[in-house]
């Protein structure tokens, strides 16, 4: 088993339960926020599970200190 399950990852990253409060505090930034995202909208949790399935398969044994970003480009753009 991984010691870590997350890393700290420096820049533009909200998640979860994060992103869904910040979204009711601040709803016309959530325009700017999917304008930034290559794919054009958030993610559903459906597109998020499959990443968090294979890490925690033994088909990721060999995948270590790494940082799998699974945000639709947000990150690169």
């Amino acid at each position: 088993m991984a010691r870590w399950l997350s890393s700290p990852a420096g820049g533009k990253a909200l998640a979860g339960l994060s992103l869904w409060v910040w979204l009711r505090l601040e709803p016309n930034l959530t325009g700017r926020i999917v304008s930034a995202i290559p794919e054009g909208r958030i993610a559903e949790p459906e597109e998020i599970v499959g990443a968090v399935l294979f890490l925690a398969s033994d088909a990721s044994n060999f995948v270590t200190g790494q940082t799998i970003y699974v945000d639709g480009g947000f990150l690169a753009n």
